[in-house]
C-alpha cells in the first residue's frame, strides 16, 4: 500500500501545480509527470492486486478461505469458502476489505460456497482505471 500512498502524492503534486502560473516548459515537466505516473500505475496496479490477494490468501488460510484474483489485469478478487453460505459472513468480510478493494482499484470481488460454484455473491467496486491519477482527500479519494 505505500505505493498507492506514492501514487496519491504525485497526484498531490500534479494537481498543486494546476494552481500556479507556469512557463511552458515547467507545464511540459508536470505533463510528463502526469503521463509518467500513469503508465507506472497501469504496470503496477495489476501487480499490486495480485501481491495484497496473495497475503490475504496467507492472512485467511488457517480460516479455510481461498483468494485468488482474476478477471482483465487482476481486478476481480475472488474469495471461497464455508463461511460464505451465510450472508452476514459476506457482508462483514465486505465492510473489511472495501477500503483496500478501493484504493488497489478492483473492480469486482465475488464470495463463492466451494471452488466452481456456479452461483455466488458479487459486489461491484467503483473505482477509477488504473491509468487515471488520483489524490486522497479528507473524504476519501478523488479523481485528478
Amino acid at each position: 500500500m505505500v505505493e498507492v500512498a506514492l501514487f496519491a502524492a504525485w497526484a498531490t503534486v500534479i494537481r498543486k501545480a494546476d494552481g500556479y502560473t507556469l512557463s511552458s516548459s515547467e507545464r511540459a515537466r508536470v505533463d510528463r509527470l502526469k503521463t509518467r505516473a500513469s503508465e507506472i500505475q497501469a504496470r503496477e496496479f495489476p501487480q499490486m492486486r495480485a501481491a495484497w490477494a496473495n497475503i490475504l490468501a496467507n492472512a485467511l488460510w488457517e480460516h479455510d478461505v481461498i483468494v485468488s484474483t482474476g478477471g482483465e489485469a487482476n481486478r476481480t478478487l475472488r474469495l471461497t469458502s464455508a463461511i460464505f453460505a451465510s450472508n452476514g459472513n459476506i457482508a462483514e468480510i465486505q465492510r473489511t476489505v472495501h477500503d483496500p478493494l478501493d484504493a488497489l482499484r478492483f473492480k469486482r470481488v465475488e464470495y463463492r460456497w466451494y471452488r466452481g460454484a456456479d452461483e455466488y455473491t458479487y459486489y461491484r467496486v467503483e473505482t477509477p482505471p488504473d491509468r487515471a491519477v488520483r489524490l486522497i482527500t479528507e473524504t476519501g479519494w478523488s479523481a485528478e
